[in-house]
């Protein structure tokens, strides 16, 4: 009888064995734990948030083990909102650390500060770098575009034209 009480203990605890909330629980719970670690690893701050987010769903766990999940939806909800603001302050963290290096430093996209934005395309009308942004045409510019185009289209058909201009018009078919 105790082997499987320990038994059925373990399946409720290990991550992605069992079909129990409280196993459910406890993987989330691991998970957060791992992602603190690495946080940790790479030299960040690990937010008080993210601990108290833990501590609380380690409460929501022991409730559904005793078969109170009543009881585990407070501390479920609290968690959520702790690694809401956990996360925020990841951010926080991580947007403050790079405002500290200087562009390129980090192989990172350059900042707004040097006019780009973060896939580094320079705004319209600064330079003729070809990845910026492309501007969408108006009806009216569509609709010029479309009466030049036919135009060309009837004075390629018109063999009397003299054949530099027949072949110019070809060129700029070729074009469109």
């Amino acid at each position: 009888f105790e082997d499987a009480q320990s038994r059925g203990e373990n399946e409720r605890l290990e991550p992605g064995r069992g079909e129990t909330a409280a196993g459910k629980q406890e993987a989330l719970r691991r998970s957060l734990g791992e992602a603190m670690r690495q946080l940790g690893e790479r030299g960040q701050e690990i937010p008080d948030a993210l601990g108290r987010a833990e501590r609380l769903m380690r409460d929501a766990r022991d409730d559904l083990e005793q078969g109170r999940p009543d009881r585990a939806v407070d501390p479920q909800a609290e968690a959520l909102q702790q690694l809401q603001q956990g996360a925020e302050a990841v951010m926080n963290e991580m947007m403050a650390q790079q405002e500290g290096e200087r562009p390129g430093q980090s192989g990172q996209p350059r900042r707004a500060e040097d006019g780009r934005d973060p896939l580094g395309r320079l705004p319209p009308g600064d330079g003729d770098d070809p990845s910026g942004y492309v501007e969408i045409p108006r009806k009216s510019d569509v609709q010029r575009s479309r009466e030049i185009l036919n135009e060309l289209y009837r004075r390629a058909g018109e063999r009397g034209r003299p054949e530099p201009e027949r072949e110019y018009i070809d060129r700029l078919l070729r074009w469109y």
